[in-house]
């Protein structure tokens, strides 16, 4: 499934004593389905009164990680649609000829998985749900897969299924930990830079481009907010989940304005600088530091 709701998550661990879930990536309206401000990437434990919201307090949630999917371009990904009311994919499902279907990408985005700072631990999703075929997705797949036997190899990664990826979560976290996504060299010609930090009180997304900086994202978290779903059911072909906006650079741009939150000098000049740097070596702390 896309997304599990927080009934059938709660069932599902009372009945069954299920260990972990999964959801997909953030994404506006692809295949009927928009999951828009949640935390990025890696795992969360999300709230009982919404799956899609991390819980602050360990007695107000569903003791059951959820991973995000399918592994975004951290960089591309967000801004793709930009002005429109519909994403499109760059993700490293092997399909995508622009991600996870080229070699170069997936190279490049299995250097910034191991190479990134990441805070308490990196994680993606490899795969691709079967009703695509092995014929569109055989070439994406056999490449990742010879990227990561060769990592796995050198000892830079840990291959697991869900169930062992959520015991290990369990163990280590009983509430959800905070992390990071950071990837400071591009793929494309456009040389942007990103960090990604997810916490369970909120997100926060920065873009470098062109020798700016800006906020392109921060959404907060708040248990108490209930789904759409929690009292009533789903009654279309659509399902929307959203978590509590403070700047939303997807939603809120149009074809002539990019939305964010800018730094601009007295004069009203957007702020330059250099090459920032990111540090993740204190303990539950990641430093951003960007020279200007």
């Amino acid at each position: 499934s896309w997304f599990i709701d927080a009934h059938t998550l709660q069932y599902m661990y009372d009945r069954y004593g299920i260990v972990a879930s999964c959801n997909c990536k953030d994404q506006i309206g692809t295949d009927g389905y928009t999951l828009w401000g949640g935390y990025w990437n890696q795992g969360y434990y999300p709230s009982r009164k919404n799956a899609y919201m991390p819980a602050q307090n360990a007695k107000n949630q569903i003791p059951v990680p959820i991973f995000r999917m399918l592994g975004s371009d951290p960089i591309h990904q967000y801004d793709s649609g930009l002005g429109t009311n519909h994403q499109r994919v760059i993700s490293l499902e092997p399909v995508y000829g622009r991600g996870g279907g080229d070699a170069d990408w997936c190279q490049w985005y299995f250097d910034a998985f191991i190479d990134g700072a990441a805070m308490g631990y990196a994680y993606t999703q490899v795969g691709q749900e079967n009703s695509f075929t092995w014929k569109r997705m055989a070439k994406g797949y056999k490449v990742q897969m010879q990227i990561l036997a060769e990592l796995l190899k050198e000892g830079k990664v840990t291959v697991q299924t869900l169930g062992e990826t959520g015991k290990w979560f369990k163990d280590k976290y009983k509430v959800t930990p905070p992390t990071s996504v950071a990837v400071l060299n591009d793929h494309s010609k456009k040389n942007q830079k990103t960090v990604w930090f997810n916490s369970r009180f909120y997100r926060a997304n920065l873009l470098w481009d062109q020798g700016t900086m800006r906020f392109r994202d921060i959404h907060l978290f708040d248990e108490s907010v209930a789904s759409d779903y929690l009292t009533k059911r789903g009654t279309s072909t659509q399902c929307h989940y959203y978590t509590l906006p403070i700047v939303d650079g997807f939603r809120w741009s149009s074809l002539q304005t990019v939305a964010g939150l800018r730094l601009k000098s007295v004069g009203g000049l957007e702020i330059k600088g250099g090459v920032p740097t990111v540090d993740d070596s204190t303990e539950g702390e990641l430093a951003v530091r960007w020279p200007i």
